[in-house]
């Protein structure tokens, strides 16, 4: 059943979940939403589960024809979302009418929104996840013409209570300060690189994207190449040049840079939030 018709599919959008997990013998990456804490919210107020899949819009969002009635939420920090022309709230749950055409031209702040829709999307499962990426998934990202399915649900819409308030924690994402934990490598580095944190200000550079966050500017510090090891999303590589690489969902499974900081989710939600040149603080915590 054809039930959202993609009018234009925006800079970036893409069908995300959790992750994949469990298969990184392959060299396969966990992917996965950038910014949990919004994509469990857009499903929480949704009534969802929180590993439904949902829609990462990215910066410059679709434009989505509805085809038959949903509940739908938007999730994120800012971003303009117009129904029918209509302006609509972020991080509140509002039902669309068979015909009506849901805009999302501007996320004005933050990098990312999560939509989701009640009962999920209908999308298959590749290696236990509906996250695309582009050598496991036939697409990486949301198509201009194609069609969504969902799930076939039972919901009376005219009976639902959408006044309930929900407490949406987003004052964190506003501070520059971003906590971080020892890696595996930190004591190697420990005197320098404790000095060097607490003096540093780093900007976040123009090549970030899903697969690594780089700050900059380089540090005064050399490192040395270990042997290939397990690397996972929040994991901080030390690069020789002396640059900090904060791997992000679509990172590659392993590498031989220093491991020298861990990112806790929380601090990887805020980082995925923040947009080129904008700076922070990495404080040992």
């Amino acid at each position: 059943m054809k039930s959202i018709e993609v009018i234009s599919a925006g800079m970036h959008t893409s069908f995300q979940d959790l992750g994949r997990f469990n298969f990184a013998h392959w060299g396969c990456p966990v992917s996965g939403v950038m910014d949990e804490y919004h994509a469990k919210l857009a499903n929480t107020l949704v009534q969802n589960s929180l590993d439904e899949g949902v829609l990462e819009i990215s910066l410059l969002g679709p434009t989505l024809k509805f085809m038959h009635d949903a509940l739908i939420c938007v999730s994120g920090l800012e971003a303009k979302i117009q129904l029918n022309d209509q302006l609509k709230k972020i991080n509140h749950a509002f039902v669309v009418q068979s015909g009506d055409v849901l805009k999302i031209p501007q996320i004005t702040r933050g990098n990312r929104v999560y939509l989701a829709v009640h009962g999920g999307f209908n999308r298959k499962k590749i290696l236990g996840s509906v996250a695309q990426f582009q050598s496991i998934t036939k697409n990486f990202s949301l198509q201009k013409g194609e069609y969504l399915q969902l799930n076939k649900i039972d919901l009376e819409f005219a009976k639902l209570n959408l006044n309930a308030h929900v407490s949406v924690e987003n004052e964190h994402y506003k501070q520059h300060e971003i906590i971080v934990q020892k890696g595996p490598e930190f004591k190697a580095y420990q005197v320098e690189l404790t000095k060097a944190l607490q003096s540093s200000l780093f900007q976040i550079g123009k090549n970030s994207n899903r697969m690594g966050v780089e700050l900059l500017p380089e540090l005064q510090l050399n490192s040395t190449p270990i042997l290939t090891n397990i690397i996972q999303p929040g994991c901080v590589q030390l690069t020789p040049s002396g640059k900090l690489i904060v791997l992000m969902k679509d990172a590659q499974v392993s590498g031989g840079y220093p491991r020298v900081l861990v990112l806790p989710q929380r601090s990887t939600d805020v980082l995925s939030q923040k947009r080129t040149g904008e700076e922070v603080r990495l404080v040992l915590g």
